[in-house]
């Protein structure tokens, strides 16, 4: 059996929460995991998720992301003593409300009124389902709802600061309650059977001693493939017995720098660039790195060729900011130009920041375009965000410092040459990309790619015969190579 453990957090909480339907998160993650599954599944591999963060709606998440059919056991639904996998249906007309509410449907929540007074909101998933409710009695009072139909946590409130919350089972009994002043854990004396305590010093105590429990009973032949993140690595690696350790390291999401202590406690580990790969090799002697895609190419080819208009992508963050007035002097000298921005933190988004930055600049240059006629903000949220925009894109310009994996294998396999700081793994100086480490601007790079179109079909070519070296299988035979290597360690 091998075991994931994936990063699925929202910033520094354990909880993940589901998002109200008509809300963005406020950066989006690309996921290894996901991916890494839906591979082993694909080759029919016995694979199972341990999911450590509470997620009440875990179910359609899993739904989403077309994995429903992967086992998983959950820390929390052990430790709430939930049984149940199926989800299950829970309306806020169920609940007990004083007969004298009055309801006020709006397009994004319903609104419950007594006496003139808000009284409670409601709120809802992507799919309608209800997810958590607000109560305004006396001091504020939220209720979390499990997508297996059950109440799963109540959160306390006193002058809007949390004070603590008690999670439930699928009965309605509580279980423990989480202190946010000492942080503490308290056992309901009635489930002290569960427990080997009834106070803990934290959630993170508390988790350890299941995890630990549920480890033991795991075969010394299994392999449990950890998503390399701050938020579990010190409970997994104090709670692991002797099974095989891969750590998987994708993106951003840890600092490398931060993980001598793993790189010499795990059995292998796994990179998405050669970069990474090289430097852990060379600062932390170790030679059990391997770097393998994390994603296969799953996507078909661009249509770009097939529209007038020549569109664009250019990922923005602090770091490429000032690369953006180099594009939009290109584009005013060729007007069948268009230029999408990718937007991954959303924060400067929603306070207009990046609106104004963006509309000064084309002031300052006299452009005769403004925001929403040639150049067009695209909030970037998920794998599905990024695949839909790159269908017609004719070139992608990602000079961030450090690029990301998903969206250069996502360009190759959608055959679109990328404009990037320096080459990886997956793009290639004037083959499938234009390196500015070579010496080359911006603007090179796109008379390069949309003015002479024998480059660009020379690229498409290239790109369609390195995606063969990314396919599921090629991947899964990686796989089994890591595998085997890590049962000598």
């Amino acid at each position: 059996m091998i075991w994931f453990i994936p990063s699925w957090y929202q910033d520094e909480s354990i909880i993940v929460k589901e998002m109200n339907w008509n809300r963005t998160a406020s950066s989006s993650r690309f996921d290894d995991t996901v991916s890494q599954v839906k591979i082993f599944k694909e080759e029919d591999k016995e694979v199972s998720l341990m999911i450590l963060s509470y997620s009440p709606h875990l179910r359609h998440f899993l739904y989403r992301e077309e994995i429903m059919d992967v086992d998983y056991t959950s820390i929390f639904d052990d430790l709430q003593d939930i049984q149940s996998k199926r989800i299950g249906l829970y309306s806020y007309k169920d609940l007990n409300w004083p007969s004298d509410v009055e309801w006020i449907y709006t397009p994004y929540i319903v609104l419950a009124k007594r006496n003139d007074a808000l009284f409670a909101k409601i709120y809802f998933g992507k799919e309608g389902y209800m997810i958590g409710v607000d109560l305004f009695q006396n001091e504020r009072k939220r209720l979390i709802f499990d997508d297996r139909g059950f109440l799963s946590c109540v959160q306390y409130y006193k002058e809007d600061n949390l004070q603590y919350e008690e999670y439930y089972n699928e009965r309605g009994e509580w279980q423990f309650r989480h202190e946010f002043n000492s942080g503490e854990v308290v056992i309901n004396e009635t489930q002290k059977h569960r427990f080997r305590k009834l106070r803990y010093e934290s959630i993170e105590e508390m988790m350890k001693e299941y995890l630990q429990k549920k480890l033991y009973y795991y075969s010394f032949d299994d392999y449990v493939v950890i998503a390399a993140d701050e938020h579990h690595n010190d409970l997994i690696m104090k709670s692991i017995w002797k099974q095989k350790v891969i750590l998987s390291l994708f993106g951003n999401r840890f600092d490398i720098v931060k993980g001598e202590y793993l790189y010499h406690r795990v059995d292998v580990i796994i990179t998405d660039s050669n970069d990474k790969k090289n430097l852990i090799e060379d600062s932390y002697k170790v030679n059990n790195v391997y770097t393998i895609s994390p994603l296969d190419t799953r996507f078909k080819l661009g249509q770009s060729q097939r529209t007038k208009r020549l569109k664009i992508y250019f990922i923005l963050d602090d770091t490429s900011f000032s690369y953006l007035e180099e594009i939009m002097k290109y584009m005013i000298s060729h007007p069948l130009v268009d230029l999408y921005i990718g937007l991954y933190h959303f924060e400067d988004y929603y306070d207009g920041i990046i609106q104004d930055k963006i509309n000064q600049m084309l002031s300052q240059l006299e452009a005769p375009f403004k925001i929403d006629e040639r150049v067009f903000l695209k909030i970037i949220s998920d794998e599905r965000d990024l695949i839909t925009l790159l269908s017609d894109i004719r070139i992608i310009v990602d000079v961030r410092e450090t690029s990301d994996s998903y969206t250069q294998i996502a360009g190759m396999s959608t055959g679109i040459p990328q404009i990037v700081k320096q080459e990886s793994n997956y793009v290639y100086h004037k083959k499938n990309g234009f390196c500015l480490d070579h010496g080359y601007s911006v603007a090179e790079g796109l008379y390069f790619y949309l003015e002479d179109l024998d480059h660009w079909n020379d690229s498409l070519v290239y790109s369609y015969h390195l995606m063969q070296e990314y396919s599921g299988k090629k991947i899964m035979k990686k796989w089994r190579e890591i595998i085997d290597n890590a049962s000598k360690y």
